[in-house]
């Protein structure tokens, strides 16, 4: 369905937008690079600025616990910049892969089946399998791990993991989640990441000898090199 704003009454403007941007929504946006390639990412956090004219902007940033992992690894988006690209390259693919599944599972979340737990945080109005915050996590935490030094691998991938479970768990101890959300997000995660890091799959472009994926891993690793 498509509405034409300029055709629209500003009143009929504001009563679409008042309808239709709900909580946690999604957005699909579009931009256009200076080649000409057009590129849709998900949104999951804008609001309604006005309807004369009609103002939906996104909020550009990334996960609200980014910062848990830049400050394990003591790192910033200055200091970093590839690094927390990747991130922010992981959290949307993330965020969707998980939407696809909810909508499957479409599992209800324990405070629906038991309002009695009356969790001490807004209840999304999705599904609860899988645990989005888990896959994110657990995301984040591979990715971090894959471009660090040999050398810091191991020490750091313990900790890491430590805050994505962490992360998963406090969900399920706000009665958001189940600990089988938690635990399928984490494998969720794990499959993601192989696929993006399988140049078969992911098909770099003609003029490209790698993915952008696998560039950007490139481009993170490089920052974390003595």
């Amino acid at each position: 369905m498509q509405f034409d704003f300029e055709a629209m009454l500003a009143s009929e403007r504001y009563k679409l937008l008042l309808a239709t941007v709900l909580p946690r929504p999604i957005a699909w946006v579009t931009t256009r690079d200076r080649r000409g390639a057009v590129n849709a990412a998900p949104f999951s956090f804008f609001n309604v600025f006005g309807n004369d004219p009609a103002t939906v902007p996104p909020f550009v940033a990334t996960c609200q616990f980014t910062s848990y992992f830049g400050a394990i690894l003591g790192a910033t988006p200055i200091t970093h910049p590839a690094t927390f690209l990747l991130f922010a390259i992981a959290n949307p693919v993330a965020t969707m892969t998980v939407m696809f599944f909810k909508d499957k599972y479409d599992r209800p979340r324990p405070s629906h089946i038991c309002p009695a737990l009356y969790p001490p945080l807004q209840v999304p109005g999705h599904a609860s399998y899988p645990s989005g915050h888990s896959t994110q996590a657990h995301l984040l935490a591979k990715c971090a791990w894959t471009v660090l030094p040999t050398t810091e691998q191991p020490r750091l991938k313990v900790i890491l993991e430590a805050l994505a479970h962490r992360i998963a768990r406090n969900r399920e101890i706000a009665g958001l989640h189940y600990p089988t959300d938690s635990c399928a997000g984490k494998k969720l995660a794990h499959s993601i990441f192989d696929i993006l890091n399988d140049e078969a799959q992911m098909r770099p472009a003609p003029d490209q000898t790698s993915s952008r994926f696998k560039a950007v891993i490139d481009r993170a690793t490089l920052e974390w090199k003595p």
